[in-house]
């Protein structure tokens, strides 16, 4: 019986020459340095997707601030217009073209503000609900909506976190609330975002206003009006516990009524009526109604339909 050579198992298998092996190593190395740079250049271009979503979260919450600002004050001026109409109570409306228009040219607005790109930033005009005692006075509202884009989903959702947080002093809540009832709007509570333009308005809640402004109580005098020297005209009437003293002239559509003394400059004209406990240092005195003092002094010139003085009564020119 004839046995066929036999054979080491070093010998039945392919021989790899240690050059080859060192070339295999090296392949190996190089794929997985590959690797590794394709990973950190992944998480590089995520991290600068990122960064340049937050600035551009950034950017959207100034610009929307800046509309804000235009449209409190555009609205506590265009409010008088007779024109205006404002939204039934607990109810918003978008702006008219007209409104768009006056708002556009308010010296306030910001010229050539464009939206961000792909956001868009909406005006509303709302009227709250129990907004307290005095007139109602409608709401400015900003309204603000992300782009749609489902494969940055994840980056969206930050961005709109950031952006509420930034434009937390708006009160989104509420204005959301009043903003969703527009019927022409489409407000998604879960991605808009909507604030109260009166936080932007830039109004210190400490200084003693003239008028009744939105987010503001209706006005009380209970510290000095100082005009830095301008005159007080247009009055209806005006009215002070203690003395008055004016530098220069005082004017009153109505009546003028003071329970201490009035020192005044130039002069001081009253329509309906003058009333006060002592009238000194004025120059002319001008009342279309009754004159009712209980002292005066220094007075350059007086005019009066009816005069009833209690104690002395001195004048150049007097009737």
């Amino acid at each position: 019986m004839t046995r066929s050579p036999s054979c080491s198992v070093a010998e039945r298998t392919p021989h790899i020459p240690r050059r080859s092996r060192r070339g295999l190593a090296t392949l190996s190395l190089a794929l997985a340095v590959s690797a590794l740079v394709s990973v950190v250049l992944l998480f590089w271009q995520i991290g600068e997707a990122r960064a340049m979503r937050d600035g551009e979260a950034r950017l959207v919450a100034t610009a929307a601030e800046a509309r804000a600002y235009a449209l409190h004050h555009w609205l506590h001026e265009e409010r008088d217009d007779p024109g205006f109409v404002p939204p039934a109570s607990g109810k918003a409306r978008r702006l008219t073209d007209a409104d768009e228009d006056g708002l556009d040219n308010h010296p306030a607005s910001t010229p050539g503000l464009t939206d961000p790109r792909g956001w868009t930033l909406t005006e509303m005009i709302a009227l709250p609900e129990g907004q307290g005692t005095g007139e109602p006075l409608p709401h400015g509202i900003v309204v603000i909506k992300a782009p749609k884009d489902a494969a940055l989903q994840n980056i969206r959702d930050r961005q709109i976190k950031l952006i509420r947080n930034a434009l937390a002093a708006g009160r989104p809540e509420e204005a959301a609330s009043l903003a969703a009832t527009a019927p022409d709007t489409s407000f998604d509570p879960d991605r808009d975002i909507a604030i109260f333009a009166w936080p932007y308005g830039r109004i210190d809640p400490r200084l003693v206003l003239r008028s009744h402004r939105a987010g503001h109580p209706p006005p009380h005098m209970t510290s000095d009006l100082k005009m830095g020297g301008n005159n007080v005209t247009g009055v209806g009437a005006l009215e002070a516990a203690g003395s008055a003293a004016l530098s220069g002239e005082t004017r009153a559509d109505g009546s003028l009524t003071v329970a201490g003394t009035v020192n005044t400059g130039p002069g001081t004209e009253a329509g309906a009526g003058l009333s006060v406990t002592g009238l000194a240092r004025a120059g002319d005195v001008d009342v279309t109604g009754a004159l009712t003092v209980g002292t005066t002094a220094g007075l350059e010139r007086l005019t009066a339909k009816d005069l009833e003085v209690e104690d002395s009564f001195r004048c150049g020119a007097c009737p």
